[in-house]
């Protein structure tokens, strides 16, 4: 019973010595991984450097640490890459807010309908302009709410990059990534 006893309580230490230094494992960032996600996070460096590095790193993932960091440089990426591409688009936008607005466009999408009563002379020339307004009202609007969003993606994206970063013992960057080249 004794020797029944002591055989139980040694597998039993040894199970909780094996089981700790598994979870103790796991909270950290396995030694392949850790350069990857460290050049990925260099200074000076291209989104697509990063998405390679990533690339590189995605099959070397073996612990909880590892994947979590992971998920949170690609997910910063990601946010970063979204909002840059609304500053991208900014001029092409007002392009064509400029274009729809011409003198004479039958064919805007706000205006459309207000020029082909102005040049026709038809009447209900001022419900017209004010259906004209109020289209421009609801796209000004939804700039206004895409800029919001964008720069809440900026923002988020940049704390999880620095959080990266702060896991891997760099220290947080002071201006943005650089996503435009």
């Amino acid at each position: 019973m004794r020797r029944a006893l002591a055989v139980f309580l040694i597998v039993a230490c040894i199970l909780a010595v094996c089981y700790g230094g598994f979870a103790l494992y796991q909270h950290r960032l396995s030694s392949d991984v850790r350069p990857l996600l460290a050049a990925a996070c260099a200074d000076n460096i291209s989104v697509n450097e990063i998405k390679s590095y990533l690339h590189d790193a995605r099959p070397l993932l073996r612990t909880t640490k590892d994947r979590v960091t992971f998920q949170k440089l690609e997910h910063a990426i990601t946010l970063l890459s979204s909002s840059q591409e609304y500053h991208d688009g900014f001029l092409d936008r007002m392009k064509a807010h400029m274009e729809d607005l011409q003198v004479g466009n039958e064919n805007g999408e706000c205006s459309g309908r207000w020029w082909r009563i102005v040049n026709k002379k038809l009447p209900g020339v001022q419900e017209a302009y004010n259906e004209m307004k109020e289209c421009q009202k609801r796209r000004q609007e939804a700039d206004d709410r895409d800029a919001k969003i964008a720069e809440a993606d900026s923002q988020e994206g940049v704390r999880l990059y620095n959080e990266v970063r702060n896991t891997l013992g760099l220290p947080p960057l002071k201006q943005g990534l650089d996503t435009e080249r």
